[in-house]
């Protein structure tokens, strides 16, 4: 039995200044990043902005925070995972916009040639009988929707059947996930990217508060 000399240290990590410093400017910008999915899809300049802006401003950020904390090699830090966590998102939004504009300009192209072809016909057109007419359009109709050919009128190739079911479902597949109206886009980023924010911002939370 010996008399001892024995000292704890209790260390608490002031995490206010880390809310100020970093979580809460980070969170404020994938909010801004936001506001683009409000603005129309013509307007180029400004959507395009706002997303440059803010990966910019991730970027600084994420550098910013880097130099100030203590240098740990080989381990990755709670706020190294918000920070990109926040810079996914951010550059999320920016994609978002680049695909809907890519279907909406897309779709710009392929209407402008019908919208074309129906006023050179309606110029070129004449004096045409209503039988003519729906001839016409009976034939291109079967070739749009590339009906089978029969054999002797009646019967149909059972190799044909299963070709035309296949078109029929690789159709209707297609239209299925065919974007019609790009602008839905941005209705369901307004409210899909929101809520898989809170839901990861909820799991982050509760993991590094609980353990």
């Amino acid at each position: 039995n010996y008399p001892r000399l024995i000292v704890q240290f209790e260390l608490k990590r002031n995490i206010l200044y880390f809310l100020l410093e970093t979580y809460v400017p980070s969170t404020l910008l994938v909010i801004l990043s936001w506001v683009s999915f409000w603005i129309t899809l013509d307007s180029v300049p400004a959507r395009t902005c706002i997303g440059v802006t803010t990966v910019l401003s991730m970027t600084t950020l994420m550098m910013g925070s880097r130099n100030s904390v203590t240098k740990t090699n080989g381990f990755i830090k709670a706020i190294d995972v918000y920070l990109g966590i926040c810079f996914s998102f951010i550059f999320g939004a920016l994609v978002e916009y680049a695909v809907a504009h890519y279907i909406a300009s897309q779709k710009d192209a392929a209407n402008k040639p019908r919208k074309d072809s129906a006023n050179d016909i309606m110029k070129k057109t004449g004096d045409i009988s209503i039988i003519d007419i729906l001839n016409t359009s009976v034939t291109s109709y079967n070739k749009k929707l590339n009906f089978p050919t029969f054999e002797n009128g009646l019967t149909m190739n059972p190799k044909d059947k299963i070709r035309f079911i296949l078109k029929n479902k690789m159709r209707k597949a297609n239209d299925y996930f065919t974007i019609h109206n790009p602008s839905k886009i941005d209705h369901y980023s307004k409210l899909l990217f929101p809520l898989f924010f809170m839901v990861v911002n909820l799991l982050y939370w509760a993991y590094y508060l609980c353990f």
